[in-house]
């Protein structure tokens, strides 16, 4: 549970009325979920991925921006523009326009990062 995580954290959501959360952290009140801004739960991990998250903000946020538009429905995945698969990644080309990006499966996506472009013929191009 999330709340493990962090032992600070008292809560008792059935009709309690003692509340102490950090200043980053905070509860909705209609689910009783917890937010914890990413800071706060980055910090406690020194994983390969938290530490690229770290070392990259600018990629993560349009990899979080992306995820919300799909989620949202702003966006929506297309098959791969290579081969037509449909379980596809999103690839961007240029990290500081978040939502423009080209769906490639995940061999596409891993021999454009290994290989370069010339790869393999791309089909549409944005």
């Amino acid at each position: 549970m999330l709340l493990s995580m962090f032992p600070f954290v008292e809560l008792a959501i059935a009709g309690a009325e003692t509340l102490s959360l950090p200043p980053d952290i905070s509860i909705s009140q209609t689910r009783a979920e917890i937010y914890i801004g990413q800071d706060a739960a980055m910090l406690k991990t020194d994983t390969r991925q938290a530490n690229w998250r770290r070392a990259n903000p600018g990629k993560y946020d349009a990899h979080l921006a992306v995820q919300r538009a799909v989620k949202a429905g702003e966006l929506e995945k297309q098959p791969c523009e290579v081969c037509g698969v449909e379980a596809v990644d999103a690839h961007h080309d240029q990290y500081d326009e978040p939502l423009k990006v080209r769906w490639l499966c995940r061999r596409h996506h891993t021999r454009l990062h290994h290989y370069g472009e010339d790869t393999f013929p791309v089909g549409d191009r944005l």
